[in-house]
C-alpha cells in the first residue's frame, strides 16, 4: 500500500452588512455589505510504503516501522548498463 503524504493548510472567510432599510432618494442606502475569502495550500512532501507489516519511507525505502533500519546497498547502483555492442541486434 502507498501513502501519499502531503503539507495541508487552509483558511475561511466570512463577511458582513446593513439591513435595508428605507431611505429617502437623496440619501445612499445603508443596505450594504460585503465579504468572501477562502485559502487553501497544499504541497505533496513524498509517500510512505507499507508492506508485510512494515512501513518504509517511499523516497529512500528505508525501513521506518517496526525497526528503523537503512536499506542496505544494493548490487546495481554502482554497475553501469552493458554496452550496445553486448546485445542482441535490432530487428
Amino acid at each position: 500500500m502507498i501513502i501519499p503524504v502531503a503539507y495541508v493548510f487552509g483558511g475561511g472567510g466570512g463577511g458582513s452588512g446593513t439591513p435595508k432599510v428605507k431611505a429617502p432618494e437623496s440619501q445612499p442606502s445603508p443596505g450594504e455589505g460585503s465579504g468572501g475569502g477562502f485559502g487553501f495550500v497544499s504541497w505533496p512532501i513524498g509517500a510512505y510504503v507499507i508492506k508485510n507489516g512494515e512501513l518504509y519511507d517511499g523516497d529512500t525505502l528505508d525501513t521506518i516501522y517496526p525497526v528503523a533500519k537503512k536499506l542496505d546497498k544494493q548490487y546495481w547502483w554502482d554497475t553501469a548498463p552493458s554496452s550496445r555492442s553486448n546485445r542482441a541486434p535490432v530487428r
